[in-house]
């Protein structure tokens, strides 16, 4: 069955990429596009799964500029333990990534039931290539007085550096650990008890993250209803500023994130999985076996969970069978660079953190959106010429390049040209590259007809 489906993908990537080498794919009516595309994506979907990204690109060509990046599309390789050097400790733990020197690379933090501190392992390898270090107790000055749990990252007070929050374990609450030193080189203060409003109690952070998208970082918490016996994610706003934060009080099934049966406690994590511009999440429940995931059909600044339990098992990623292994927490980061985001989740009876690298090509433009100035490019297709229209000037230009869909440059300007000649170009997509004097770029896709 594998080698069919690769085979058939051959086929229709090929069939595909004849259509726009020759012209013909803008001539295909709406219904006959969105047939073949379809197509394309459940074969690349299957297939990816067992042919290496590379490999996979290759084959399709031009076609690649096809596939959705949608969550239905993305798949997930069979979970590693220990991979790239990560340590495994005590049961209660919860993997966490996090640039917190600035060198372009994702470092590992966790802490562990024993109350020994902040465990961490500086990434020595490369964002595409990662390699963590030996295990190192309680770095960059960090002390904290209380058994931790759970330590979540993120610029508290906008000073472009990462502070952490982290729960206490016997106590119950938060403790805050403000970054008094720099992006690339962090030095943390004594621990600050129950922060920014936080109310006092048996909680575990979550996640700190801008889920309302008004440029302050919200909390999600995790508590347990010992009544129940379940366990409840609360929504605490922040209701400050991203200078200043203050949280309010903790809402329970906020944006529809209704669930229930959740053993004791449930985990959640929060990226932007299907590339739509708002948060989606993932969820662990203690003593589980199963990962769901839960899309964000609203908006960036509205957001809307699909209620009950969302998808189940999605996207690959197997339950664990063992009668004695149990899922904890889990994390999403984009650990080998590559678009996508790969799952990291902890296992209760191992003391191991398993790897769920995602296996999705991801196809997607930057947009630059940190530009005033926008550029467009005219006619799209284009036979002869391409013109470049902005109110860039020549001096704001570091480059411009054309590249192929993969990866060869045909054109390279250190200079704004307004015309560019492709009529030798052959048929196909291309990218406009346009990179200004702060290394900013702004990609426009086109098609040589």
């Amino acid at each position: 069955m594998q080698n069919q489906d690769y085979n058939k993908l051959k086929g229709l990537a090929k069939y595909i990429n004849q259509l726009i080498d020759t012209g013909k794919w803008t001539a295909l009516g709406e219904n006959r596009q969105n047939t073949l595309r379809n197509a394309l994506n459940k074969l690349a979907a299957r297939v990816q799964r067992f042919v290496a990204k590379r490999k996979l690109t290759r084959v399709l060509g031009a076609a690649v500029m096809l596939l959705s990046v949608n969550a239905s599309a993305q798949s997930f390789a069979d979970p590693v333990e220990g991979a790239f050097g990560l340590a495994g400790v005590s049961y209660l733990t919860k993997p966490e990534f996090v640039d917190i020197d600035g060198d372009g690379d994702l470092d590992f933090f966790q802490t562990n039931y024993d109350a020994e501190g902040f465990l961490f392992q500086e990434n020595i390898g490369t964002a595409e290539e990662p390699d963590f270090s030996e295990l190192e107790i309680n770095p960059f000055g960090l002390s904290p007085a209380a058994g931790l749990l759970m330590p979540v990252f993120g610029d508290l007070d906008n000073d472009g550096d990462f502070d952490i929050l982290a729960s206490t374990y016997e106590e119950g609450g938060a403790l805050y650990f403000e970054n008094t030193g720099t992006a690339t080189d962090p030095a943390f203060g004594a621990g600050v008890a129950i922060p920014f409003g936080i109310t006092a109690g048996y909680i575990i952070m979550d996640d700190l993250v801008d889920i309302d998208d008004d440029g302050d970082l919200d909390l999600f918490v995790s508590k347990y209803d010992d009544v129940t016996s379940e366990g409840k994610v609360f929504f605490l706003e922040n209701t400050g500023t991203p200078e200043a934060a203050a949280f309010a009080s903790g809402v329970v099934d906020a944006f529809g994130m209704t669930f229930s049966g959740a053993d004791y406690f449930t985990f959640v994590d929060f990226a932007d999985f299907d590339d739509d511009g708002d948060y989606d999440f993932m969820r662990t429940d203690m003593y589980g076996k199963i990962v769901y995931y839960h899309e964000n059909v609203g908006e960036a600044d509205a957001p809307d969970f699909d209620a009950g339990s969302g998808l189940i098992s999605p996207f690959d990623i197997d339950a664990l069978t063992g009668g004695d292994q149990y899922f904890f927490a889990l994390s999403l980061a984009d650990i080998d660079a590559d678009g996508d985001f790969d799952l990291f989740i902890s296992e209760y009876s191992s003391e191991g953190t398993y790897f769920y690298e995602n296996r999705t090509i991801v196809v997607s433009i930057p947009d630059a959106i940190e530009w005033n100035d926008e550029i467009a490019l005219f006619p799209n297709p284009a036979v002869d010429n391409i013109t470049i229209q902005t109110a860039l000037t020549s001096e704001a230009i570091q480059s411009i390049r054309i590249i192929t869909i993969d990866g060869r440059e045909v054109y390279q300007n250190t200079q704004l040209v307004n015309t560019i000649s492709v009529a030798d170009f052959e048929t196909g997509i291309y990218l406009l590259e346009v990179t200004n004097n702060e290394g900013q770029q702004m990609m426009l896709k086109f098609i040589k007809e």
